[in-house]
């Protein structure tokens, strides 16, 4: 579970592409939701509706009216579009090449930097960049522009909200994003999943997703697990 504008976020999926995907091949398949409460009406999920601008600290509750995008309404706006994506390229090695592209290479010395470009997702002035990710992946614009800017958009973040809803989502002090191994919250990390950087979380969530594989063989990775 991500937020569009969280650094964590956006430095937790670079890592995973970069570092985590190619080490353990076709053993691992990556599924993604995006955050999002204000339960039935979804604020977050429709920039058009009036709300407050950012939710302010102690977390509003999820059936909370006033619940929108935690990084105000243009994160909305973010998260429709690569929920857009997602829904109409569904291999997720696509759609998260596409993520990371549109949001740049991560090089920041910590989590906390976030990607260079991860703010400016779903804003005029990043739109060619978009379409460029798009095109190098392959992707009809258009299909994806249809998606993101009409009601499919809305469907597709109220799903996700729904399931956000369903689960434990273990928001809060411990902070996004929220990984799950085998449809199981794993605690590998000392500070919620915000220090994927470090060599020993790779380790760590390594070594979950191999204790999970029912796999045979494992991929070499395992091995040192």
């Amino acid at each position: 579970i991500i937020e569009s504008f969280c650094p964590c976020s956006a430095t937790w999926e670079f890592m995973f592409a970069t570092e985590i995907a190619p080490k353990l091949g076709d053993v691992v398949e990556l599924r993604r939701w995006f955050d999002a409460s204000a339960r039935g009406s979804q604020h977050c999920c429709d920039p058009s509706t009036e709300g407050k601008k950012t939710t302010p600290l102690p977390i509003l509750p999820k059936n909370s009216s006033l619940v929108t995008c935690f990084h105000t309404k243009l994160e909305c706006i973010a998260n429709g579009l690569q929920r857009c994506v997602q829904a109409h390229y569904p291999a997720w090695r696509e759609w998260l090449a596409f993520s990371v592209c549109v949001n740049g290479n991560c090089t920041g010395k910590s989590d906390a930097d976030g990607c260079p470009d991860q703010a400016k997702v779903g804003t005029l002035e990043h739109v060619g960049a978009e379409k460029a990710c798009a095109a190098k992946q392959g992707f009809d614009w258009t299909t994806i522009e249809k998606c993101w800017h009409g009601d499919e958009s809305r469907r597709l973040m109220q799903a996700d909200a729904d399931h956000d809803n369903s689960i434990n989502e273990f928001y809060g002090m411990q902070g996004l994003p929220v990984v799950h191994v085998g449809g199981r919250h794993t605690s590998v990390s000392k500070f919620w999943d915000c220090n994927a950087r470090s060599t020993e979380y790779q380790a760590r969530l390594i070594g979950a997703i191999c204790n999970a594989t029912t796999a045979s063989p494992k991929p070499s990775a395992c091995a040192t697990e």
